[in-house]
């Protein structure tokens, strides 16, 4: 069993941190600073998902490659030409670098994605956010299970035709497609029924008809206080590097970047600091629950 310390903290303080995490990750145009972020947040995967999230972490690196490489080829512009392809046409270093900020910036967000669905929990999200915005909140929760709750039904429905000798992958084309049709048609329908079971049974609740009330009682402790004043600390460093213009970069036609000093460095490690606070808090409390799990 692993202990998520981070996700323990208080929504405000789990939702706060990837907000600011992807807002940094979009800004940020140095190549230090991107890979800051792209470390920090395959660590935080890591560390909030165990062993589950190596799978995404490749999945990333497999994008990384891609990106970095498509933009290459497309984008011939750049001062530095590596080699010729395709009867003259350039394969530019600038154009390499830049697709490669792009492809960094890109597995980032979808990698503090990945963390934010493991620890903002649909229960956390409507605690945040149902009062304040309960109709925006509660279509929101459901858009976002509706996509996962379809791929399971999907591939439920499948096994259960396969089983029974109508696979989706067996038979010629014409038949594969009439059995995908088949199987979406089915989920379609359950989809529809699932949504008047719902509604049906939040109007027999109440659902609208009196004062709304919490599902759960959060309270704001001692450590939620602690780790906000450290990454408050650490976010005013981060930004401002950022607003000096240290996280800048410019690749196209060539590549300059911002003059290194020691301010900008001190700024990029409160940078990296920032990012790492899931990967530190779950190491600090994370070390004693192993601890004394391994004595149980």
């Amino acid at each position: 069993m692993r202990r998520d310390a981070f996700g323990e903290l208080h929504p405000a303080v789990t939702f706060g941190f990837f907000m600011c995490a992807v807002i940094f990750s979009i800004i940020v145009q140095d190549p230090l600073w991107t890979g800051a972020s792209l470390v920090a947040s395959a660590l935080c995967l890591v560390s909030v998902r165990g062993r589950r999230a190596w799978r995404m972490v490749a999945a990333m690196a497999a994008a990384f490659v891609a990106i970095a490489a498509v933009n290459a080829l497309l984008n011939a512009h750049g001062s530095t030409v590596l080699f010729i392809y395709l009867g003259g046409r350039p394969f530019t270093l600038e154009a390499l670098l830049s697709g490669m900020q792009t492809a960094g910036m890109f597995a980032s967000v979808m990698l503090w994605f990945g963390s934010y669905a493991q620890v903002v929990t649909t229960d956390r999200f409507t605690y945040l956010f149902g009062n304040a915005a309960p109709a925006v909140t509660l279509t929101l929760t459901m858009a976002l299970r509706l996509v996962p709750t379809c791929l399971r039904r999907a591939r439920r429905i499948s096994a259960a035709r396969a089983g029974i000798g109508k696979s989706v992958s067996a038979g010629s084309a014409r038949a594969r497609a009439v059995s995908g049709l088949e199987i979406l048609n089915a989920l379609t329908a359950r989809s529809l029924e699932g949504a008047i079971i719902t509604a049906d049974s939040m109007r027999s609740r109440g659902y609208g008809s009196g004062a709304r009330t919490q599902m759960a009682c959060v309270r704001f402790s001692g450590r939620d206080a602690a780790v906000t004043a450290a990454g408050a600390v650490l976010f005013a460093g981060a930004a401002f590097g950022i607003a000096r213009g240290w996280a800048s970069a410019q690749f196209l036609p060539t590549v300059v970047l911002a003059p290194p000093s020691g301010a900008s460095a001190v700024t990029l490690a409160a940078f990296a600091g920032f990012l790492l606070i899931p990967v530190i808090v779950n190491a600090k409390e994370g070390s004693p629950w192993r601890s004394s799990s391994s004595r149980i």
